[in-house]
């Protein structure tokens, strides 16, 4: 049996878990437990089954795998290290060490021996490698691109940092666009991989589609048109084979290289640029950025109709769709119809048109939206880019025997004045690899996204200083069973893992070998989280939102505004500082206890829907664990004792409530993670074992019931489920954690009777019990002694039967369906 990989998404240390963490970790370490639970088979009977199968003994290749560990490079680091005077690495360290107390109060079972941190020195080495191996198979390069330059500063500004009004959040100064030498890995190169593999992959559809979008193939056709009165021709891209008709211009993107070409005449050059720079602005929404638009002065000739077409700067033409000049017409789009008419273009009337006999076969041309992986940062808290700069050789790659390139201590951040690393002059000057002459490092970071995009092959041998992992692990152990995460990683992420993946497979560094599983996919199946909200109160006219204690409550649906005597609006919303909706579950955990907090998380709602959290649902888990502990409890003190009832119809009955109940999980923890559906079966079960005798509880059946149910219980409430477990079995050297997950007896399963849903005019008044096989007139006079439908069955005034006009008898038994007969 291959090993399983249970791994959730790891956390950026930023000093606090939140309950979005809280869900995604009680959901992962439910599957580790049970994927542990049910790696070996039973050593002795389970109830109900007759055979003892042998017990799979641990091995290697039969291990689960469940490691956590921090992303921790990033900007919030170094924005708080500006902030509080504290340096990047000890402000991440300090909130490593008090999310781990974190993750570790929450019952969660990780492998801390497989911890890893991004920021440090031993993992980011093997990230730098990556980055040369990629260097050295022509997939990283360099060239110039767009970023948000603050003018006041003199810094490159993340879009975070640019607020809704285009400024600058520290400086206030308004942010422009600047072209910057940058780094570059070619992913694009692998697009056709990335595309093809999401069909073998178990994901959500649409997390499938939005990468599927993200990589935007288009297949269309492309060819190139003479620029009127210049020496240089145009390439033109377009999907609409009619376009080429019955195109009235040509539209290209803020990007294009013709916007800042020499031939654009000198009188459309100022409102050119200035139409760019507001395309480019961040902060404008897409409807208006698809209004903005302008002429270049320039003009193209269609190489069909010779018909002569102006050249136009369009906002609604995205800079990755082809080669970002495409044909467009009134007649082709009603938002080409709406930008003609906007920009007073000649428009062609239908009756104009006319079919041209063109064979477009061999122009057939296929593009895609994605475009190459920009990860260079001005940023000091990242992964240094390995590279040197000599006057004399150019540049040159880090020797690999020379890695780590370790970021340098006490650097002064101030946010300000571009890359801190390029203050650090006895870090950046260095010796040429090659000619040994004075040279410069590099001062770029790393964007994060690499540090995540491979850290699942680390975990694989996290301690090796001699190579990234051995390279005969992969193909045992991956790829990653079950990958646990938010949706909001559904794109970038999730793209970049894919890629690194794929390159680490075929460059050898994570060799795959036949009839392994592991072809470069590094996450099989993908469970995507939903949100957790919070309860909001906000004021019904402005919208503002309302903090706890300025809330009076006039019962569980009526909140007062104490200020104003006003009903305020409630609502669930995204938890949020701003929205003071927020809930530190350090806080619900230190009140109810792990176990209670995990289960009201789990059984709220499915893990892909949003769950409202409500901490007053916390009371029924409460009471759940309470009914177990009283059961264990009654049966640890219970004697033999003379049956005065048949034990053996109970004895059936705790059978197959129990072996329904298996398989009912089994099938939860292994096909939908269903986990609410789970614990509901648990808790049914639980209640069937409760309203049996306790005469019944010293029955052998009666506590091996239980203690399956103990041990199914195990992998949700993990330290109340030991507690019960050994004080049920003082003697048993295992941990209930330790046990091997409950087998389904079909034989359990066979019962001699059928539940019968009782209606009334098609409406369900009752159940009760039939036998298998049954005739219609014994079932129907079952159906009549059901005791919860009696009221509808009988008059109550004279207790006699209702005379129905019809008894349906349905499915051999499964209904009973009494019809009232018809008024004359």
């Amino acid at each position: 049996m291959p090993s399983r990989y249970v791994l959730p998404m790891f956390p950026y240390p930023s000093g606090r878990l939140h309950m979005g963490h809280l869900r995604v970790y009680s959901i992962a370490d439910v599957l580790a437990r049970f994927e542990r639970k049910n790696r070996s088979l039973p050593t002795k009977r389970i109830p109900g089954s007759s055979s003892v199968p042998k017990q799979r003994t641990s091995n290697l290749d039969n291990k689960v795998i469940f490691p956590i560990g921090f992303d921790s490079f990033g900007l919030p680091a170094e924005n708080a290290a500006i902030e509080r005077n504290v340096a990047p690495a000890e402000w991440t360290k300090l909130n490593m060490d008090a999310m781990a107390t974190q993750l570790k109060s929450m019952g969660t079972s990780f492998d801390w021996e497989r911890l890893v941190s991004t920021c440090d020195p031993s993992y980011y080495r093997w990230t730098q490698l990556i980055f040369l191996r990629m260097h050295q198979q022509g997939l990283v390069y360099r060239k110039k691109s767009i970023v948000n330059w603050d003018p006041v500063d003199q810094t490159v500004l993340a879009n975070e940092q640019v607020d809704s009004e285009g400024k600058a959040e520290r400086s206030g100064a308004l942010v422009e666009k600047k072209k910057l030498e940058q780094w570059f890995i070619k992913i694009t190169e692998y697009q056709n991989e990335l595309l093809n593999g999401l069909d073998s992959l178990n994901w959500p559809t649409r997390v499938k589609q939005l990468q599927k979008n993200w990589i935007g193939r288009e297949d269309g056709f492309q060819i190139s048109c003479e620029t009127d009165g210049q020496n240089e021709d145009i390439s033109v891209f377009f999907t609409n084979p009619d376009a080429l008709t019955l195109a009235e211009y040509v539209a290209i993107a803020c990007d294009h290289p013709l916007i800042e070409s020499s031939t654009v005449p000198c009188k459309y050059r100022p409102k050119l640029l200035q139409t760019t720079k507001d395309i480019q602005n961040s902060q404008i929404t897409p409807v208006q950025k698809a209004a903005l638009g302008c002429p270049t002065g320039l003009f193209s000739i269609n190489p069909v109709t010779s018909r002569r077409l102006p050249i136009y700067l369009s906002g609604a033409l995205p800079s990755e769709f082809g080669v970002g000049a495409t044909f467009g017409g009134s007649l082709l789009d009603l938002k080409d119809a709406a930008f003609v008419k906007q920009n007073g273009i000649p428009s062609m009337e239908e009756k104009e048109s006319s079919a041209v006999d063109f064979d477009l076969e061999p122009f057939k041309k296929t593009h895609f939206r994605l475009r190459d992986w920009l990860i260079s940062r001005q940023r000091y808290w990242g992964t240094p880019v390995p590279m040197i700069h000599c006057s004399s050789c150019g540049i040159v790659p880090v020797p690999e025997a020379d890695l780590p390139v370790i970021l340098p201590e006490n650097v002064k951040l101030s946010g300000r004045g571009g890359s801190p690393l390029a203050s650090c002059t006895e870090w950046v000057e260095c010796q040429c690899p090659k000619c040994k002459g004075p040279a410069k490092r590099d001062t770029d970071t790393m964007d994060t996204f690499i540090d995540s995009s491979w850290y699942w092959l680390r975990y694989l041998d996290p301690q090796n200083d001699k190579q990234i992992c051995d390279p005969s692990l992969p193909a045992k152990h991956l790829p990653v069973t079950t990958y646990i995460g938010g949706v909001e990683h559904a794109i970038l992420h999730l793209l970049y893992a894919r890629f690194v993946g794929l390159f680490l497979y075929k460059s050898g560094i994570a060799p795959g070998i036949q009839d392994s599983e592991w072809n470069g996919e590094p996450f099989k199946l993908l469970l995507a989280q939903g949100m957790v909200t919070g309860q909001t109160v906000k004021c019904k006219t402005s919208g503002r939102y309302f903090k706890p204690e300025e809330i009076e409550w006039k019962d569980a649906g009526t909140p007062i505004v104490k200020a104003t005597g006003e009903v305020g609006a409630i609502s669930h919303e995204k938890m949020s500082k701003s929205k003071y909706n927020g809930v530190d579950p350090s806080e619900i955990i230190e009140k109810y206890g792990s176990d209670c907090t995990r289960l009201t998380i789990l059984y709220k709602a499915a893990p892909t829907d949003e769950l409202m959290w409500d901490e007053r649902g916390i009371v029924g888990m409460q009471r759940w664990l309470a009914k177990c502990q009283k059961i264990v409890t009654a049966t640890v003190t219970s004697e033999a004792s003379p049956q005065t009832v048949d034990t053996a119809k109970m004895e059936k009955e705790l059978l197959f409530a129990l072996h329904s109940v298996i398989k009912e999980v089994t099938h939860a923890m292994t096909a939908t993670f269903g986990f609410h559906v789970a614990i509901a079966s648990l808790i049914k079960l639980t209640n069937h074992m409760d309203a049996l005798p306790t005469s019944f509880h010293a029955h052998a059946t009666f506590k091996e019931s239980l203690s399956g149910l103990i041990q199914m219980q195990s992998p949700f409430a993990p330290q109340t489920s030991q507690e019960m477990w050994a004080h049920l079995h003082p003697n048993e050297p295992r941990t209930v954690h330790e046990m091997p997950w409950p087998a389904v007896s079909e034989a359990a399963l066979k019962s001699d009777s059928r539940v019968c849903v009782v209606t009334v005019d098609g409406r369900k008044r009752g159940t009760v019990q039939v036998p298998v096989g049954a005739e219609k007139s014994a079932i129907e006079t079952i159906a009549w002694d059901c005791e919860e439908a009696r009221n509808w069955l009988f008059d109550a005034k004279t207790g006699k039967r209702v005379q129905f006009g019809n008894v349906i008898v349905v499915k051999n038994g499964a209904v009973v369906n009494f019809v009232t007969a018809k008024k004359a």
